[in-house]
């Protein structure tokens, strides 16, 4: 692919807790175990600092303090994992990154006393030197943590003509775990995404580096980035999970690549080496001759239920909004800093004018607003609350609401675009349905209906298509950088209630273009684990060579070009970042 075909939406590394991307790690003493789419006007600049495993966060060293807890006799069941994390880096830049600590191995033991909920990662580095991290309460929002030791860096990247550095991949961070699921507590997995929230089944018979049977997961990524506030080099970045075949819950291995066009690859592997149970002495999570690091708190979700007394019903423009995007439930942290970067970035309004609504708050504003609906509350929870960005400028007889509508909506997780005057405005959007068949009237507005002037063409004509069709979880697609129809492709996957969530489904109209809105259609599956048992697996191919007479037909998502062959339709091919899927056609089955 090159940089002519790269989607226009823009993306960034999702790193974040859990199996998401590179991890938060690090800890001392090893036992002896162990395609550029025409220009838009919103582009938004992937910091180095995104491609740096997100940890524990809000952390502040107590300088100088060593925090002595009594060792003790006491025996605990301890299950202990060993990691290797490598990275490498094939750089076109003229400066790369000086880092006089430069390595590109750490192995990272991890001890947990689950039943105690403690514990301890180890980095030991090439030079023989370790650090510790010890955590108590949580792996993820610890209640108390302590340090030992020095953390080094090493970081692949390039350097501006500023002097900026542009990190490709990093070395591993704070609390390293490839598999946190047994680690949390029953109240921590809705704050906690995992491999199989992120990514798709690719292989469900594959093989690790070091051939243990496992299914295979992938996400990809697509945008642009560059020093500063430039953005102009496309990226391309990939997550792979391998999942242990028989549990479905350890991941075995993972890897991110990053590529940047002009500046080169980078990838980091993290690779479990073994795991066992062990009994331990209790002395293992002592933190004598530790520093003591602030605790990480938890955001607290709001219990219960509305108030049902018959409170007046509020508005999300209750506070003076002049716009409000509403962002996909369950997008990430760094998902949602790429679309504030590009609100900012783009000048739309200004860093104070711009506030945004997380997952705890949106819920609280949920509740205030339908007090008086407890049946439309009751749909809402940490999964499916959209979160929002309010505007609020600072002149505002100068802001057009309708000018961003188009560019907005384009971006990767953003679902809706709402202003003061748009009908059912009071309402913050409910997800509702599985299916354009099933999804019954909105009643809240629709997606945004304002077509850019360069978006001509029946199929681009989203002004008319279907309102009631489109929901978040449809994946978007794109001609000539323009939002294609509904009713001309429709792209969904399959319903979770019915165990189907890993299949995806393409429906389009014949000839590819049309709406398929009483006319004939073609559908198309992807279900490389046979979860619809139609036996779809059997004419999928997750890594195939594209068959040299096909073609580009022009339409694309984020992360994917659709090619066929002429005269052919048994097959599409969905060309990816270094390779390329071919998908079967086939009638998918009924949800009951």
């Amino acid at each position: 692919m090159n940089g002519q075909n790269l989607s226009p939406k823009i993306a960034r590394a999702l790193h974040e807790f859990g199996d998401a991307a590179p991890p938060p790690p690090s800890v001392e003493d090893v036992r002896s175990h162990q395609p550029s789419a025409p220009r838009r006007r919103i582009a938004v600049s992937l910091a180095a600092a995104a491609l740096v495993a997100a940890g524990v966060v809000g952390t502040v060293a107590v300088t100088g303090r060593d925090v002595a807890a009594p060792a003790s006799e006491r025996a605990v069941e301890v299950h202990h994992s060993r990691y290797r994390v490598s990275w490498t880096a094939d750089l076109a830049c003229e400066t790369p990154i000086d880092n006089p600590a430069t390595f590109d191995t750490v192995i990272i033991d991890t001890w947990s006393d689950r039943e105690g909920r403690r514990w301890r990662n180890q980095a030991t580095y090439p030079d023989g030197s370790t650090h510790d991290l010890i955590l108590q309460g949580s792996a993820i929002y610890p209640t108390a943590q302590f340090e030992r030791g020095r953390r080094l860096d090493s970081n692949l990247g390039c350097v501006g003509p500023n002097g900026e550095p542009f990190i490709l991949v990093a070395g591993p961070g704070l609390f390293f775990s490839l598999t946190l699921a047994p680690e949390l507590g029953p109240d921590e997995r809705p704050f906690v995404r995992l491999y199989d929230d992120w990514g798709t089944l690719v292989d469900a018979h594959a093989a690790d580096s070091l051939g243990r049977p496992s299914q295979q997961w992938e996400q990809r990524t697509s945008g642009t980035a560059g020093y500063g506030s430039v953005a102009d080099h496309p990226v391309i970045q990939v997550t792979t999970w391998w999942v242990d075949a028989v549990d479905a819950t350890t991941v075995t291995e993972r890897t991110y690549i990053n590529n940047v066009q002009t500046l080169g690859t980078a990838m980091q592997t993290q690779t479990l080496l073994f795991d066992e149970t062990i009994t331990a002495a209790d002395d293992l999570f002592a933190t004598n001759g530790y520093q003591a690091l602030g605790p990480t708190p938890r955001p607290d979700a709001p219990s219960g239920g509305p108030d049902t007394t018959g409170s007046a019903t509020g508005s999300p423009f209750d506070n003076g909004a002049a716009l409000i995007v509403y962002v996909k439930p369950g997008a990430t942290a760094e998902q949602v800093d790429l679309i504030r970067n590009a609100i900012l970035q783009a000048s739309i309004v200004a860093e104070t004018e711009l506030r945004y609504l997380d997952v705890p708050a949106s819920i609280v504003e949920a509740q205030r607003i339908y007090a008086d609906d407890p049946a439309t509350w009751a749909l809402f929870d940490e999964s499916t609350i959209p979160t929002m960005f309010q505007f609020f400028p600072a002149d505002r007889s100068t802001f057009d609401s309708q000018e961003w509508r188009s560019e907005l909506l384009a971006l990767p997780n953003v679902f809706q675009v709402t202003a003061p005057t748009d009908d059912q405005s009071d309402r913050i959007p409910v997800v509702l349905g599985e299916s354009p068949e099933s999804v019954p009237a909105p009643s809240t507005p629709g997606p945004d209906t304002s077509v850019a002037a360069e978006c001509v063409g029946d199929d681009l004509d989203i002004a008319h298509e279907p309102t009631d069709w489109r929901q978040p979880e449809n994946e978007s697609w794109f001609r000539n950088g323009c939002l294609v129809r509904i009713d001309v492709i429709t792209d969904q996957p399959g319903p979770d209630h019915c165990g189907w969530g890993t299949a995806r489904v393409v429906i389009f109209g014949s000839p590819l273009g049309a709406r398929f809105v009483g006319g004939p259609t073609n559908q198309y599956v992807r279900d490389p684990a046979n979860v619809l048992g139609q036996r779809f697996d059997v004419g999928f191919d997750g890594d195939i060579d594209l068959p040299p007479i096909a073609t580009n037909t022009g339409y694309y998502t984020d992360t994917e070009e659709l090619w066929t062959v002429p005269g052919e339709d048994e097959f599409i091919y969905l060309v990816l970042y270094g390779r390329v899927e071919r998908w079967p056609s086939g009638e998918s089955p009924v949800c009951d």
